[in-house]
């Protein structure tokens, strides 16, 4: 099983792009992470399932 990672910090990065092109490399799983801008340790993590 491949596992994919994805993450964003900034507004102008686009998660959805990231997972698209993860799955396109045959991720099977695929774990994203996203940052709320101006917090230190405020992240968001989620597990996309196929």
């Amino acid at each position: 099983m491949k596992y994919g990672y994805a993450r964003v910090s900034t507004t102008d990065q686009k998660l959805a792009n990231q997972i698209e092109l993860l799955k396109l490399a045959g991720a099977e799983k695929i774990v994203s992470r996203s940052q709320t801008i101006g917090t230190k340790r405020s992240f968001n993590d989620s597990f996309e399932k196929n």
